[in-house]
């Protein structure tokens, strides 16, 4: 398997192409290539979108871990209307957002420097 980064490399009109004609893409879209990190009801992937080789961060959150629970679901959308109103370039962005019949999905930029919160402990 190449995993040669190709992160922010793809064509403009590629990306723009794609929202155009509306795709909402699905969990069929990526190849998962490894766990990033676990949470209290998510985990993040490096995920692969197979069209263009890009690399991304995909958080699945579970439906069953949130929907119970009026505070987390609150969370998840508060997070999803935040990622996609930022519009930064030291910031991540969110490139899609779709649902499954058992996750929430957020795809991302992936950052591969490490947690945020190791560097600030350092100073």
């Amino acid at each position: 398997m190449d995993l040669t980064l190709k992160v922010n490399y793809v064509a403009k009109d590629e990306i723009e192409e794609e929202r155009l004609n509306k795709q909402v893409p699905s969990l069929r879209n990526f190849d998962f290539i490894k766990v990033l990190g676990t949470g209290g009801f998510a985990t993040v992937y490096m995920v692969r979108k197979r069209t263009t080789g890009m690399l991304y961060a995909m958080k699945l959150v579970k439906k069953d871990g949130v929907k119970q629970d009026a505070v987390k679901f609150a969370q998840v959308y508060t997070e999803r209307q935040i990622l996609q109103q930022l519009s930064n370039p030291f910031l991540v962005s969110l490139h899609y957002a779709f649902v499954t019949t058992n996750y929430f999905c957020l795809v991302i930029d992936l950052c591969t420097g490490g947690e945020l919160f190791y560097y600030l402990q350092k100073n």
